[in-house]
């Protein structure tokens, strides 16, 4: 009898007395052992629970027992059945590079950086992380960087930080999440679509960004703030807000993926990075918002970007994973400053009550301080002035505007200033008022303190934007305020403030800033410091300043904010300062106290998780918070303690009303810590009070900052009356002297609560289910399980409808699952159908999403093996592994893609399906030795299998070694490959076999029963023989006896040989075998997997799951197997063998007539061989037919594609032969193109298939060949068009063709032109280059229709000149009418010299005119004659004016008219001039003028008209 210890619980202390005392004594109870059993610990502090020496037979039936809530093993003494917990994830895979000090030697490369500056990361992010500078950097003065990683719980996601600044570049690397679409959004741009997207999706304003996100129409953007009724219904409320003319994408947040932008201050983009950037901010999964304001180039003002700001997170949808709106982080890292110049003469001021009149310039500082003192040490922030200071705005309105956003609820953290200045704080500060004449900017505050004379120095009560929000009748300030801490260690191993930081009691909290490594901008010189390894594009900067302080700390409030989402400004910055509540102020709550009987307090109310109901709970406090026990519970005295136990002893400190048996027992606790309630007589009537430290409070566990005393933080002078105190570079000027800060801080394994780290724990049966609806999982993904610890599952699929349908099935990394991660797309589902996806290995964090196409499908995941011993490392680094896509971009069709590279031995799994509707494709597998350079042809295990549409494919227990890599690829695009892994030995529950279980581990237990005899390195309990196995000693015995079927050799040298005779053979049926006759080695029996009835196959090799014995078995009758069988000699059979023969060698088929053979193989025989489409066969004399394939032109080798360089198989060559040096033969449908090319290069077909209403073109950008039609000529880049270099094309009239270009089209335009590089050709008086007819070009793909108007011959390129021209080559356009229409440049004539332009033809003939020398005085109505063109007549409409009416109209109204002629006056001289008015297509107005002027009548006229034929406008 094996006993092991179990902890069970029931469901009162009452329902624990019967079963406690039923188990310890030899009772006759139904469902409890019959036997006295042993009670190992009572677990005297739980009125439910205790742990007992049981049998697993009798734990399973006290399980049962109706008083038994549960039974497991006890955790204390078997703790390796259980799981240990992890650490929280790390943030970065390996550790990254931190620089704490950006100077040389110690900053980081200008240019051509390492991969060592792959994920570099600022000294920030890790001293939010610890308590003291100590806890990292060891050295002092300028630190060198070191590596580290950082744990982390929170990444910010689902918060919106808004950068209120200058404009954040939305291309740079640090804001692009893992798909390459970048966080960074614009409020004016993009913040309309945000709130209101229907409007802009019903009406057609939405574009395609060349991140792949959705953008909409600036000037749709601009019209939704402007103008009510641009809106959806929903928000024609929202109030309108005026947008600056000059705002637009590429001033705000630049365009596409390249970096472009007309940005003109990187201040904002650096305030971005340290916020919310993947290495360098805190909140590196937050979505960005650019709000541009200060510094910008786009016309705004601060008034109205606080207006905006409000708006955007009032009308905000809700989140849904939230279920209520993103919060609002804002990053004000900006201020107003009043300045002097050297030469002001004398200034106004006020200091600590005193008024007066300074003269410049300063004197030296003196004890005691004066005003003289407080300038002395301002640092100056205004170029050119002499000395600045941060105040105030100086204008109401923009005050207010910051109020409302506050009052909104939306959490703003600002820069205190970088001018070395004291800000005060509170009513009674001395210094609250003190003030300085503004005489730079000769702009003074107008509120009555000031009058309008001098502008605030003293208090943020007063300033812009650190007093937003203030409270004028409580004092309170909502904003949170940030120093800046240096990044130099003083020589006593001290920190300290920044010497140009603002401080005082003004300021909230300090944060790292001094050269701090953020993002740059590339096309501005003070903000392109450090190039990026990752993108060289791209660069870094050096940032400091409050400006870098601010945004660290925005980041930190964004992950607070991500964990208390519905936050008031106020929540949040008790937490950052450490007041009281984190994320709520203090609370009261109410709880009644009865009993039951005396073994239990009955508690019901409230705490700080909700409900309290229930016998002997725990209640849950925070500091601060009130907790009211109103107890009715006569003869148990209720006592708070700070340690469990009877009587009156250990009281918690601050209770009122404490041992009241009827009566409220009051307590606000001060301290965090465990504490109890207890009753003083009875010790099972006891119960737990956890109470958590404030949110920030003071440098609790959990975060917000810490306070940092003057012994760890530099100090150099705290007398307010000394003059170093305002002129020091060092001092912290806090209000109560003591120099004591508070710094940003959080501890990341506790996150911002504690109690939120994860745990691992054991896995198995049911984990998640769910059924899709019409909201939920149809059409679009809906998340099924989240992985909590390393796990396999089985997904099933159930049709719960009476419809066919289609369902999906996706495994990604994290939260935002993408196309890439599915395993199963639009699979088809009959009415009842059913599918099952099994073996699924996640990690902790991988996730299943799930939809179908119609609602009523059945997911459920069903987790079947746990890991609950793999290590962590190894853990990590399986599940969930790489996914892709085939497509024209990378990974292009036909690449061989790395699809995931082993970290550890273990066993992959992949799913592969064809996402294709309408389209086979040929998918192919394989493993490298290394990383994909290593990949040969060879190292192929599946290759070329083709998948029908929409069909998808498993491929399991693929055996994978360290550091070796899946390889993968495909003949189509819109292919997915999804990889997971699992660990090598994968089932650690028990081993059943009849046969060997071989490990190179340790095998462990608590005792081996059977047979040890083959147990090496036992030391025998005995003497005489020394036993050895093959050489190996065993150890010592007295005896050895020799048993049956053991051969045993003569003595020689002292040695003894035992062998086994080879009694079996090749155990073929055992028909001979005696009942009796037991099979004692079966030598050959290699493959004996579930060889029911074979007896003990002692040395099979492989004997997996061998049961049973033949010793008395008449028959061996039969072998069962899911395994191979090998055998090294025949396997025979008397009837026959069934399956699939296809393996087979030298097998002569039956039958009669022709024998079939396979590149001289003998295949088999039969009566009939038919040949196919494009296969010759020819007889010999000697009987023997040879079939051959077609040749095609200009394909040398036929019948496979052998050379097919890109392509595993030549899928769909269906009647090309070969195309021997086809780069990519998929399109090789038809040869029917197959002989004009341009270029010296083997000529090549391209041949594509509709999709949809267009006919694809991949187009890749790649280096011209020898071979290129324009090679050395123009760009040395080559547009490469289904893997060919720049072919020749030809287009048919009434198509039309799409240019995939989305991998390179932000870099390589693929546009049209005239000439090949670019440049323009000469047209009459244009000179275009570019041909748009029937063009359109978006960031993903260039698109052209094909009409009989195209141009019969143009070039496709990427850009011009010598840089970007002649890339492509020629494209000719046929018309199966033949040629209507004719494009000529120029005329030419016999000896070739140019004569005109077709413009200059078509514009120079005159399209109408007409000629009278004698109309005769008074006519009024002319008929044309012989001497006109084009002019039907003209009709007098009165004096002098009339109308000229063309016989056959004009195409349009864009014509000029020449006029002259003499009046029927004669006056002066006869000449008049006419006035044309009213152009028609059919005519025009003329008004008559003579000399005076005055109307006259014409006596005769002379009009030419040139131009009106739909040509381009004339010109004269």
């Amino acid at each position: 009898m094996t006993l092991k210890r179990y902890t069970l619980s029931v469901a009162s202390p009452e329902d624990w007395t019967n079963i406690h005392g039923a188990l310890i004594v030899d009772s006759n109870e139904d469902g409890i052992p019959d036997r006295k059993i042993t009670c190992t610990d009572e677990k005297t502090v739980s009125p439910t629970r205790g742990t007992y020496e049981l049998t697993e037979e009798e734990a399973e039936e006290i399980g049962k027992h109706h008083r038994v809530k549960w039974i497991e093993l006890s955790l204390k003494d078997n703790p390796e059945s259980f799981p240990k917990p992890q650490p929280v994830a790390n943030r970065w895979s390996t550790a990254p590079k931190v620089y704490r000090d950006l100077s040389s030697p110690n900053g980081p490369p200008a240019t051509n950086p390492t991969s060592a500056e792959l994920n570099r990361t600022n000294w920030a992010v890790h001293r939010v992380g610890v308590k003291t500078v100590g806890d990292i950097w060891s050295g002092t003065t300028d630190i060198a960087p070191i590596y580290r990683n950082v744990n982390y719980n929170y990444d910010g996601k689902d918060v919106d930080i808004v950068i209120q600044d200058s404009g954040v570049l939305q291309s740079h690397p640090e804001f692009l999440d893992e798909n390459g679409v970048s966080r960074v959004k614009d409020i004016v741009l993009d913040g309309p679509y945000y709130i209101d997207p229907d409007w802009f999706t019903s009406n057609n304003f939405t574009y395609t960004k060349a991140d792949g996100s959705t953008g909409i129409a600036t000037d749709k953007a601009i019209t939704w703030w402007e103008n009510a009724n641009e809106r959806s219904g929903t928000y024609t409320g929202v109030p309108v807000v005026t947008i600056p003319s000059m705002y637009t994408a590429d001033r705000a947040v630049g365009v596409g993926s390249t970096g472009h932008s007309a940005i003109t201050n990187g201040h904002g983009t650096a305030c971005a990075g340290l916020a919310a950037g993947k290495n360098f901010g805190l909140a590196f999964k937050a979505s960005i918002w650019n709000m541009p304001c200060v510094a910008d180039a786009v016309g705004m003002d601060i008034e109205t970007s606080y207006d905006l700001i409000k708006l955007f997170h009032q009308y905000k949808p809700s989140n849904p994973t939230l279920g209520v709106k993103s919060p609002t982080v804002v990053n004000g890292s900006w201020g107003y400053q009043a300045a002097i110049a050297v030469n002001s003469t004398t200034i106004v001021y006020r200091f600590a009550g005193a008024s007066g009149y300074i003269s410049m310039p300063l004197t030296t500082p003196a004890d005691p301080a004066d005003i003289n003192d407080l300038l002395a040490g301002l640092n100056n922030q205004v170029l050119g002035a002499y000395r600045s200071w941060t105040t105030s705005s100086r204008s109401n309105a923009t005050d207010e505007a910051g109020k409302e956003m506050m009052d909104a609820g939306v959490i703003f953290v600002t820069a205190a200033g970088n001018n070395n200045q004291r800000i005060g704080y509170g009513f009674t500060d001395a210094h609250r008022i003190d003030a300085l004449q503004d005489k730079w900017f000769n702009s003074n505050d107008s509120r009555p303190d000031f009058a309008s004379i001098s502008t605030p120095v003293g208090s943020r009560d007063f300033m812009n934007p650190s007093g937003v929000g203030f409270n004028t009748v409580t004092g309170y300030h909502p904003v949170i305020n940030v120093g800046a801490i240096d990044d130099y260690i003083d020589s006593s191993g001290k920190e300290r403030k920044v010497d140009y930081s603002n401080n005082g009691p003004g300021v909230d909290v300090y944060a790292p800033a001094d050269e701090t490594l953020s993002a740059g901008m590339h096309n501005i010189s003070a903000n392109r410091d450090y190039q990026r390894y990752d993108d060289d594009k791209f660069f870094d900067c050096y940032f400091n300043g409050t400006s870098a302080a601010a945004p660290v700390v925005c980041g930190l409030m964004g992950l607070y904010a991500q964990r208390f989402p519905t936050a008031t400004p106020t929540d949040a910055k008790n937490w950052v300062t450490g007041v009281s509540g984190g994320g709520s102020t203090p609370q009261s709550y109410s709880i009644n106290v009865t009993n039951s009987g005396s073994g239990a307090y009955t508690l019901s109310g409230t705490d700080r998780n909700g409900s309290v109901s229930g016998n002997n709970v725990t209640v849950t406090a925070k500091v601060g918070d009130t907790l009211n026990f109103a107890v009715n519970a006569s003869g148990h005295p209720f006592w708070v303690k700070t340690a469990a136990g009877t009587g009156t002893g250990n009281q918690a400190t601050g209770v009122t009303n404490g041992g009241t048996e009827s009566g409220t027992v009051t307590w606000t606790p001060s301290a965090a810590g465990t504490y109890y309630y207890q009753c003083e007589y009875h010790g099972g009537m006891v119960g737990t009070i956890t109470v958590s430290a404030p949110v920030g409070g003071g440098g609790d566990i959990d975060g917000g900052s810490i306070l940092t005393l003057n012994n760890l933080f530099l100090d150099q002078e705290n007398d307010i009356s000394k003059a170093d105190f305002w002129y020091g570079s060092y001092n912290t000027r806090t209000a109560d002297g003591s120099g004591t800060i508070r710094i940003a801080y959080i501890n990341a394994d506790a996150g911002v609560d504690q109690g939120f780290t994860q745990q691992v724990s054991s896995v198995i049966g049911r984990v998640a289910s769910k059924k899709t609806t019409y909201t939920d999982g149809t059409i679009t993904n809906t998340l099924l399980y989240t992985a909590t610890s390393l796990v396999t599952l089985n997904i099933s699929a159930s049709n719960q409808t009476e419809e066919r349908l289609t369902h999906s099935v996706s495994i990604s990394a994290n939260d935002d699952n993408t196309e890439d991660d599915y395993i199963a797309y639009g699979i088809p589902m009959e009415v009842g159908g059913n599918e099952m996806y099994d073996d699924v290995t996640l990690k902790a964090g991988d996730q299943i999403y799930v939809s179908s196409s119609k609602p009523g499908v059945s997911f459920v995941a069903i987790a079947s093996r746990s890991f609950p011993n793999t290590k962590l490392d190894i853990a990590k680094s399986l599940g969930r592994q790489n996914a892709y896509i085939s497509s024209t971009a990378f990974p292009q069709i036909n690449d061989n893609v790395g699809l995931a590279t082993a970290a550890y031995d273990g066993v992959a799994t992949i799913h592969i399906s064809n996402r294709n509707s309408d389209r086979t494709a040929a998918v192919s597998v394989g493993i490298a030795s290394g990383d994909i350079s290593t990949f040969q042809h060879a190292d192929f295990f599946l290759f070329g299998l083709r998948l029908k549409p929409l069909q998808d494919l498993k491929i399991d227990n693929i055996g994978i070694a360290s550091g070796q890599t899946l390889v993968t690829r495909a003949s189509r695009t819109d292919v997915a490959f999804a990889a997971y892994t699992e660990p090598v030995a994968s089932v650690d529950s028990g081993i059943g076999t009849d046969g060997s279980v071989n490990t190179t581990g340790v095998v462990t237990a608590t005792a081996f029963v059977g047979d040890g005899s083959r147990i090496t390195g036992v030391i025998a309990q005995g003497i005489g023989v020394s036993i050895s196995d093959e050489n190996a000693a065993i150890g010592v015995a007295a005896t050895i006896n020799f048993g049956k079927y053991l051969d045993v050799s003569p003595i020689s040298a002292g040695i003894v040989t035992v062998s086994v005779p080879n009694l079996v053979g090749t155990a073929q049926t055992a028909l001979t075998l005696d009942a009796s006759y037991a099979v004692g080695l079966a030598s050959n029996a290699y493959t004996a997997d579930y060889a029911t009835n074979a007896g003990v196959a002692t040395n099979a090799d492989n004997a997996d799951a061998c049961s049973g014995n033949a010793a008395t078995a008449t028959m061996a009758s039969g072998i069962v197997t899911t395994f191979e069988i090998k055998s090294m000699f025949p396997i025979t059979t008397t009837d026959k063998f069934y399956g699939d023969g296809s393996q087979l060698t030298n097998i002569v088929a039956t039958g009669s007539g022709i024998g079939i053979r396979n590149d001289n193989t003998l295949v088999g025989t039969a009566q009939t061989v038919n040949f196919g489409l494009s296969l010759d066969t020819i007889i010999s004399s000697s009987g023997i037919a040879t079939v051959t394939v077609q040749k095609v032109p200009h394909a040398d080798i036929c019948g496979v594609a052998s050379y097919s360089d890109k392509c595993g198989v030549a899928t769909f060559a269906d009647n090309a032969g070969i195309a021997s040096n086809a780069l990519n033969a998929n399109f090789a449908q038809t040869a029917s193109f197959s002989t004009l090319t341009g270029a010296a290069e083997t000529s090549k077909s391209l041949y594509t298939e509709f999709q949809g209403n267009f006919k694809p073109l991949p187009v890749t950008i790649g280096g011209k060949t020898i071979n290129h039609r324009y090679n050395g000529i123009g760009s040395d880049k080559s547009i490469n068009i289904q893997g060919y270099n720049s072919p020749y094309l030809r287009f048919e009239v009434g198509q039309t063709y799409r240019f995939e270009n989305a991998a390179q089209q932000a870099n390589y335009p693929l546009e049209f032109y005239y000439a090949a590089s670019g440049e323009g050709v000469g047209f009459g008086t244009t000179s275009p280059s570019k041909m748009t007819q029937g063009v359109t070009v978006t960031g993903s793909y260039t698109e052209i229709v094909v009409t009989p108007e195209t141009p019969q011959l143009f070039y496709y390129g990427a850009g011009v000149g010598s840089t970007m021209g002649s890339m492509g080559n020629s494209i000719q356009v046929f018309n199966h009418e033949f040629h209507k229409y004719v494009r000529v440049g120029e005329y030419k004539n016999l000896a070739g010299l140019k004569t005109c332009t077709h413009t200059q033809m078509f514009e120079g003939r005159a399209t109408a005119w007409y000629m009278n020398t004698n109309l005769g005085v008074g006519n009024s109505d002319y008929t044309p004659g012989d001497r006109s063109h084009n002019v039907s007549s003209i009709e007098q409409v009165s004096t002098g004016v009339y109308t000229v009416n063309f016989a056959d109209a004009m195409k349009d109204n864009n014509y000029a008219v020449v006029i002259n002629g003499r009046g029927t006056n004669n006056f002066p001289g006869g000449l008049v001039r006419g006035t044309v008015y009213d152009r028609t297509t059919t005519g025009f107005g003329v008004t008559i003028y003579n000399g005076i002027p005055a109307v006259e009548d014409l006596r005769d006229v002379n009009i030419v008209v040139y131009g009106g034929q739909d040509g381009e406008p004339a010109f004269l």
